[in-house]
Formats: C-alpha cells, sequence, structure tokens
C-alpha cells in the first residue's frame, strides 16, 4: 500500500469541506490514500506541514503566508471559505467603542482575525494599543471556555465557537467579520510544493473534490451539518444553528483564491500591524489553476465582480430568494415550479392536497402545493411547490422561451443549443437523474433542473 497522504485541518467550521469531501468522495479518497488529520492548534498544524509530516493543510491565511515566508515551500490551491468569523463580547459592550481598555482574545498573531481587529478599531476611532490582546490557545475547542470564565470581554473566532458562546449566555455578536469586509478570505488549503510534483494528478482530484463539497455544505447545511459532528466533534445542532444563523455568515460557494483577495489583507499586516517588515510577490504563492478547473467542470463561471453585486454577491439561500434573482434577471413571466420526491416508507407532508398523478398532466404542476401519488419504486409520490414557497424542493421546473432557454444555456456554459429536444411529457422525465433535462410541450420550453443548479442560475444570469 502506497504511503498516506495527510491533510491536517483544525476542528472548526472553516475547514470542514475536507471532512464533507471525506464523506461524500469516501471511495476517492480510499483509492487516493488521502488521510484528514486533526489537529488542536495552529502551531502543531504548522509544525507538521513544516516538516513534510502532512502533504497540506487548512490554516489561518497569514499564518501560513508565515511559513511560506521562513522556507516552507508551498503553494495555495484554495480557499477553506469566505467570511464567517464574529466578533462576539459581553453584554454591556454595546460599540466598537466600548472595546476601549478591554481585554480582546484572537486566535493566532498572524490571523486574518488580527488584521479583522485592527479594521474595527479603526473605525471606532481606536488603536490596537487601546486594548489588551489575549493571543492563542492549547486546544481551540476551549476557547468557549476562556469567555465563561471571564478571560476576556470579547473574542473574535470562527464557528461554531461564536454560536457556542452566545448559546451559553453572557455574549452577543457585535460585529460579523463581513461586516469588515465583504467576502473577504481566511482559511486556505496550502499543500507542500514536493507533494504537488510528486502527486500532481492527487491534488487535482482532492481540490475537486473539495469544491464540490462548498457548494453541498451551502446547498444541505443539515447533512453538512450530521457529516461534520464526526469529523468536528461538535453537536450537529450547534453545527447546523452556526451555518444557518444571521442568512449563513460563513461561505462555502466561493472558494476560488484570487490575487486581490489577498493583496489588502498583506498590506494590512505590513504597514500598520508589522507582521513583516515588506510585502512579498503574492503570485509566487497562489495558484489558481486547479481551483479554476475545478470550478469549469462544474459548470459554474464565478466572475470577479460578483462579491460587488449588493444582494446578488452570494448564492441565494433558499427556493423563494433564488425565485426572486431569477425572476429579476428573467422576467416575471417565467413559471417556476419546486417538485421533491417523496420515497416509500416516507411520511407525506401534512396540510397538502394529494392527488393522483395522470401521465401527460404537467399542467397541474402550475401552482402548487398538492401532492401526487405515483406508481412506482423510486418514488410513490411528488410533491409541488409553488414559486413563493418557504420549504425546499429538489428539484425546479422553469417554463421558457426559447430565447430564455438559450440565455440559461449559455449562462451554464453549454452555449446557444438550438431548439429543445423534443420529448414525451412524462413524470418519469422530469424526475430523470440528468442534471439539467430540457423538452417542448406546444408552445411552452420546459428545464428541469437540480436546487443547486438553479440557485446558481440567477446568480450568473445577473453577472453576464
Amino acid at each position: 500500500m502506497s504511503t498516506k497522504i495527510k491533510i491536517g485541518y483544525l476542528p472548526i467550521l472553516d475547514h470542514v469541506t475536507l471532512g464533507v469531501a471525506a464523506h461524500n468522495d469516501r471511495e476517492l479518497f480510499e483509492r487516493l490514500n488521502i488521510e484528514p488529520q486533526r489537529y488542536e492548534n495552529s502551531d502543531a498544524l504548522g509544525s507538521a506541514f513544516a516538516s513534510g509530516e502532512v502533504a497540506g493543510i487548512f490554516s489561518l491565511f497569514p499564518f501560513a503566508l508565515k511559513l511560506f515566508r521562513e522556507g516552507v515551500d508551498s503553494r495555495v490551491l484554495l480557499l477553506g471559505h469566505r467570511e464567517g468569523q464574529s466578533l462576539v463580547v459581553r453584554e454591556e459592550i454595546k460599540t466598537a467603542a466600548d472595546l476601549k481598555g478591554k481585554t480582546i482574545f484572537i486566535p493566532h498573531k498572524y490571523s486574518t482575525h488580527y488584521i479583522l481587529l485592527e479594521k474595527i478599531l479603526q473605525q471606532a476611532g481606536l488603536r490596537m494599543t487601546d486594548i489588551q490582546l489575549d493571543i492563542g490557545y492549547e486546544k481551540i475547542t476551549d476557547v468557549p471556555k476562556k469567555f465563561a470564565s471571564g478571560e476576556v470581554d470579547g473574542v473574535i473566532i470562527a464557528e461554531p465557537m461564536a454560536t457556542e458562546i452566545i448559546r451559553n449566555g453572557g455574549g452577543h455578536t457585535l460585529t460579523l467579520s463581513r461586516d469588515m469586509q465583504k467576502h473577504h478570505v481566511d482559511c486556505i488549503f496550502v499543500a507542500r510544493q514536493d507533494f504537488l510534483e510528486q502527486s500532481g494528478e492527487v491534488a487535482a482530484a482532492l481540490v475537486d473534490s473539495l469544491v464540490r463539497a462548498g457548494g453541498f455544505i451551502n446547498s444541505y447545511p443539515r447533512q453538512a451539518s450530521e457529516i461534520a459532528e464526526e469529523f468536528l466533534g461538535w453537536p450537529k445542532d450547534l453545527l447546523l444553528e452556526s451555518l444557518a444563523h444571521d442568512k449563513g455568515h460563513i461561505l462555502f460557494w466561493d472558494l476560488l483564491p484570487r490575487l486581490e483577495d489577498f493583496e489588502e489583507l498583506q498590506r494590512i499586516a505590513v504597514e500598520e500591524l508589522g507582521l513583516w517588515k515588506e510585502e512579498i510577490d503574492l503570485s509566487r504563492w497562489i495558484a489558481p489553476e486547479l481551483a479554476q478547473a475545478a470550478y469549469r467542470d462544474w459548470v459554474i463561471d464565478l466572475r470577479k465582480n460578483t462579491k460587488d453585486r449588493g444582494r446578488n454577491r452570494t448564492v441565494p439561500g433558499s427556493f423563494s430568494d433564488a425565485v426572486v434573482l431569477f425572476h429579476d434577471a428573467l422576467g416575471a413571466n417565467v413559471r417556476i415550479t419546486g417538485l421533491k420526491l417523496i420515497l416509500p416508507g416516507s411520511a407525506y407532508p401534512p396540510g397538502v392536497l394529494r392527488n393522483p398523478y395522470e401521465e401527460g398532466a404537467l399542467g397541474d404542476f402550475k401552482t402548487g402545493g398538492a401532492v401526487f401519488e405515483l406508481a412506482g419504486e423510486e418514488a410513490k409520490a411528488v410533491q409541488v411547490f409553488s414559486d413563493t414557497a418557504t420549504s425546499e424542493p429538489e428539484f425546479v421546473l422553469l417554463r421558457l422561451n426559447q430565447e430564455q432557454l438559450g440565455r440559461c444555456l449559455t449562462a451554464l456554459g453549454f452555449g446557444q443549443l438550438g431548439t429543445a429536444t423534443s420529448v414525451q411529457t412524462e413524470l418519469a422525465l422530469v424526475l430523470a437523474k440528468e442534471t439539467i433535462v430540457t423538452w417542448v410541450e406546444g408552445e411552452s420550453v420546459w428545464l428541469r433542473l437540480s436546487l443547486r443548479t438553479f440557485r446558481f442560475l440567477g446568480l450568473l444570469l445577473g453577472s453576464s
């Protein structure tokens, strides 16, 4: 058996893509001998990376940059996440100005937290010398205990620790890191250069798996929380709350490392915090090619200007939000209906009509709010959602004209495919396993998408 390829991580949500990828692509990880390796603090993680004990790590961006500057030959392949940090303080602290004279915890001197705290203080007219810093930990999972003990007045920390502190009482969120800098980078996946030279195909497969895991987490937070409970060691209800609260302030859908995302943070680290004497050319360190290829393969074009598009800067958080974004892009005349399979053994949802399905009755899906009973082994029924539903379907049906269909397919990267294929309008086709299905019924062109693809589609149409 070949040597294990170990990837280091900490038990925080920032690093959960590794756990989700290992779960969802278990056979791939086993075939390539990739093994996640847990560490309790950044210094132990960094030592393992520097010695070659692990081939790659999920790490704070400034800490990994410190290792690179000290001679650890490595490359940034992917982001761990975007945004997601919280400044949690005691109840009596109401504004950033109230931080003066208080003790604030940060996980490491070489951390995005340190840089973001500097920005928070600047906006309040304070300096770092106006507060007391408490830096570092032996076990990151003990940070909530530090706050509860009264040692510190506030912590700027990742999830689920921030949510755990608030759950325990005595603390509240003063600000989120996204309020300081939207779409900012924090943790990254960085790999040793010798590993990349020896196992480039493994690295590419791993990045591809991590990209897909990122999309899965934001699309299916409940399932991701269940996976993360075993991987990170936190309760799944805490993890779900951390992923879902405040409109999901930790993002995993855009993990593409862009040079400009790092440059401003490096400037603050050098000029305002004095972490280093001078800046370096980060293009020697950041290698986005594998991530770019993974996103191309995933048929998602993450445009550079997406992060500055206001409410359109991120993938919609729900089906109804995605409907609004889609109607904004293509017009309110597009009929949008959601579908969800009810499998044998599952209970029918309460409060909905139950109707037998009649072959060819696609028009019955206009209004939503019903369950159509089927006769089949794969599903016993399909639930129908209107475009204002607050619940989440699995699939989405769109009724379009040819021009609208062309725009959708182009946005998804398929190009202009011409007239949609005319096929028999049976429910079996609607529920087919293919990612995208098109067909014609009279004057209508129908497009069937997974919910995940539909949520991205509105964003892509708005960016084009």
